[in-house]
């Protein structure tokens, strides 16, 4: 089992060092523009990022240690997403579609039931993107040349074997 060192990251909308997830057709590119490996990072996810932060061909992917159930709540998102779950293999095994935004931390707070996963990405809704995303896909990690640390250079090459 690969290991990941704990770091969280992000790249500023449309940034051409920023990883990406390759569909199949090795065309389309889902730019994640958060990187989500620490469990504060991941328990924040994209609470009180606006949408003009965050664009149709982006996503933000939590990484985690191991195989588990993972489960996501949508406190304080100010636009509606598509929840997508894969393996340890980048393998696509459920798509939550359509997951309500909450822009706020009171109330009734959508949440996801729990699904199976190593990586867990989240997406916008209703986005040419989504249309092309199905059950059953394996993604591809990808990185590009970026200033990081040590730590960051050994989880990056991790996640891409």
């Amino acid at each position: 089992m690969m290991g990941v060192v704990s770091f969280a990251v992000s790249w500023g909308l449309g940034d051409p060092k920023a990883p990406v997830l390759l569909l199949p057709d090795g065309q389309t590119k889902i730019k994640i523009n958060r990187l989500l490996t620490t469990s504060g990072s991941r328990k924040k996810g994209l609470s009180g990022v606006l949408p003009s932060s965050f664009g149709p061909w982006e996503g933000a992917l939590f990484v985690f240690e191991e195989e588990g159930w993972r489960s996501f709540w949508m406190p304080d998102t100010h636009f509606d997403l598509d929840i997508i779950f894969m393996d340890r293999n980048f393998k696509i095994t459920h798509i939550e579609r359509n997951v309500p935004k909450h822009p706020s931390r009171k109330g009734n707070i959508p949440k996801v039931a729990p699904r199976w996963a190593k990586y867990v990405l989240e997406i916008r809704s209703r986005t040419p993107l989504v249309k092309k995303i199905q059950k059953g896909m394996k993604l591809k990690f990808k990185t590009f040349k970026k200033k990081t640390s040590p730590e960051q250079t050994k989880s990056n090459t991790r996640l891409s074997q």
